[in-house]
């Protein structure tokens, strides 16, 4: 394993299609922006509260990228970009300042073990690309901040966790200052140091793309809501409920695919692909999805993923080419299908 997590922010509708919990004040604090990214995308708009990006599996270190952006110059509070979790409860946080533009690590929130120069995170209305590497240990911690290529903290071998553990279940992403600034993220990543390179460190700045439905692919064993092409009830910017597609009964070999469209930009890698569909079921009883790809004549599927009566994501990770079993390529991306099938 090394990418666990990856999203632009791009399709969704509210913050409840993160999937996410919110801590806090959360709710009313928290929303999703259809057009604030740094790319003229979706972002996460945070002015208080957390959200919590729950960890797929219990990695002692991990990096976490994004781009931030700080958009009030007048906070003056600790705002908290990320918080990492053990089971137990928080072990450490990397915080900023916005009137300054520091950046401290804490063990908890209260015991400082390091601060950048001023103007590390520049509270003037831009984004900068953040990483930030964390290894649990009471003995052996770490953590690293950079800030667009520079390094700006570099705290080795000291205590980073409060209980002294070594298994991360959680990271708290961004606690804004409460009504009085906000702080936007977009182009989020979260890898551990496993795995090949080079997607088991430090990314450096990195976009994520959100690819659309552009045209059938087959199977198209669902009904449309209104007639015409499949793609068509489903290739919104963010996803609503005008337009839909509908499975009948629960027939496991039930699939919709569709071709995607390309890339906008030239990458130098690509770390992962990633399925995210907009479900719900209309009736009692249990139902799932299988969110899947395809590349060349080579399937691969997500987990089967329960539907409620509510619109939920399902969504699955593809860090390689099923078609090649190696890392993708820019041509192996433009030229996947995806969509879903019936579990």
């Amino acid at each position: 394993m090394a990418l666990l997590h990856m999203d632009g922010f791009d399709s969704y509708l509210n913050r409840d299609d993160l999937n996410w919990t919110y801590s806090g004040v959360g709710g009313s604090y928290i929303d999703v922006q259809s057009t604030w990214g740094r790319f003229g995308g979706g972002c996460v708009r945070v002015t208080g509260g957390n959200i919590v990006k729950s960890l797929p599996t219990a990695p002692q270190e991990i990096w976490i990228g994004g781009a931030i952006k700080p958009a009030d110059a007048l906070g003056t509070n600790n705002a908290d970009l990320f918080s990492f979790y053990s089971a137990t409860g928080r072990e450490a946080t990397v915080s900023l300042v916005p009137s300054t533009g520091v950046v401290t690590a804490w063990r908890n929130n209260n015991v400082n073990l390091g601060s950048s120069a001023a103007g590390a995170i520049p509270a003037d209305g831009a984004y900068r690309w953040v990483e930030v590497r964390y290894k649990m240990s009471a003995t052996v911690g770490v953590v690293e901040v950079w800030v667009a290529g520079v390094r700006v903290l570099n705290l080795q071998n000291v205590n980073t966790s409060q209980n002294a553990l070594t298994a991360l279940a959680s990271v708290y992403l961004l606690t804004g200052g409460i009504g009085t600034w906000d702080i936007l993220l977009d182009d989020l990543y979260i890898l551990d140091t496993t795995g090949a390179a080079p997607a088991n460190t430090r990314l450096g700045d990195s976009r994520i793309e959100t690819l659309k439905p552009a045209a059938d692919a087959t199977p198209n064993d669902a009904t449309p809501s209104s007639a015409g092409a499949h793609y068509l009830m489903v290739n919104e910017n963010q996803w609503n409920t005008s337009n839909y597609l509908t499975f009948t009964g629960s027939v496991s070999t039930n699939a919709e695919l569709f071709d995607m469209t390309d890339l906008a930009t030239t990458p130098t890698a690509v770390h992962g692909v990633r399925v995210i569909a907009t479900s719900q079921k209309s009736d009692a009883g249990a139902s799932s999805l299988i969110p899947t790809i395809k590349s060349g004549a080579t399937s691969a599927d997500g987990a089967s993923q329960p539907l409620t009566t509510s619109w939920t994501q399902q969504t699955s990770l593809h860090t390689v080419d099923p078609a090649t079993s190696a890392a993708w390529t820019m041509a192996g991306v433009n030229a996947l299908k995806a969509g879903v099938r019936v579990a």
